[in-house]
This record gives structure tokens, sequence and C-alpha cells, in this order.
């Protein structure tokens, strides 16, 4: 389907730009507290929009009626087992800076 094709490629996206925010927040916490906390409080919206994209992509799923094909099923959940780790890693990161304010 290449609506969920698009909506992960969306989440990578999204992920992408809360890892460089997360980044950021932890470079910025000591130097200057007020611009880590804006990095963070995006990198936290970047991971919502991935969120968000990621039950449209359940959604689609569940709406296909029959159940996805073994090779569909095969890709999604490669993609979504990827998706799903760079998430925690990410909030890890964030976690890490939000314990040391």
């Amino acid at each position: 389907m290449k609506k969920i094709q698009r909506l992960i490629k969306d989440m990578c996206y999204e992920l992408d730009a809360a890892e460089h925010y997360a980044k950021h927040a932890l470079r910025n916490k000591d130097e200057d507290k007020e611009l880590g906390d804006v990095y963070e409080r995006v990198a936290r919206q970047e991971l919502d929009h991935c969120e968000m994209f990621h039950a449209q992509a359940v959604r689609l799923i569940r709406e296909h009626g029959e159940a996805p094909n073994e090779a569909m099923r095969a890709v999604w959940e490669y993609e979504h087992d990827k998706i799903m780790e760079r998430d925690a890693e990410i909030r890890v990161k964030l976690n890490m800076y939000s314990g040391m304010k």
C-alpha cells in the first residue's frame, strides 16, 4: 500500500527531526537552559507527530479488510520495529535531559 509506505517515510522524517532536536537539547542544557528547553519541547512534538502517523498506519492496516499478505506484513513488522527502536532511543535522550533539570 502506497499510503503505508508514505507514512513510514513520514515517521522516519519525524524521528530524524526529533533526534536532531534532542541532541541540541542535551548540548545546550548547561550553556543555555532556556534554549535547551525549547529544543526538548520541539523534539517531543516531533515524536507526537510520529505517533499520529503511526496511528494512521495502524488504522489503514486494520481497514484493509483481509489480512495483509505475508510480504506486506513482513515489511511493516521490519519497519515498525526500527521505528519503535529509534523512538525509544530518542525518548531516552529526552529523559536524560529532563532528569538533568
